[in-house]
């Protein structure tokens, strides 16, 4: 009884998700990675010890620790309660960083996989439209475009079919 009078009442909207069970967080704090900070658990996911998450959901957190190395491992001191206001601060910044390695895979492999890789793409192409010193061919250079439509052709010949249904 005593644990419960200690739970936070207050409830926000935040765009910040459990990586365990998926629901909206929706309290002013909750548990979260201090290594990766974007490993995110819920109040209540963030109860569990961190070896009785399902297997998948620690298996996609480790693939955001590529500077650990085999012999080391996240354990219940690696998640940390964090404010809301402090994972706000951090999610920016470490968003971005991810988008950027999404966009260099995607250069290297010189392949858009899906409607994700598709905007970290437009996004890149808006940025380097306002930056007033490129033309087209330098935009041509870096190759977005033709990923662009090398995309659009891919999924036109997929043939992909849409039953929608609407009352009326």
């Amino acid at each position: 009884m005593a644990e419960r009078l200690m739970e936070t009442a207050s409830e926000i909207s935040t765009h910040f998700r459990c990586d365990h069970c998926g629901i909206t967080i929706d309290d002013v704090a909750w548990r979260q990675c201090k290594i990766c900070k974007i490993f995110d658990l819920c109040h209540t996911c963030g109860k569990m010890k961190y070896n009785q998450l399902l297997a998948s959901v620690r298996n996609d957190h480790m693939q955001r620790h590529t500077e650990l190395g085999e012999l080391e491992s996240i354990t219940d001191d690696c998640i940390e309660k964090i404010a809301v206001e402090q994972a706000e601060a951090n999610s920016q910044t470490i968003r971005n960083k991810i988008r950027e390695e999404h966009l260099n895979r995607i250069q290297k492999e010189k392949k858009i996989s899906n409607d994700y890789d598709m905007s970290i793409v437009m996004d890149e192409l808006e940025k380097l439209k306002k930056t007033s010193s490129l033309s087209s061919k330098d935009i041509e250079w870096h190759g977005l475009d033709s990923l662009l439509a090398r995309y659009h052709l891919e999924a036109h010949e997929r043939n992909i079919r849409i039953l929608s249904l609407d009352g009326g």
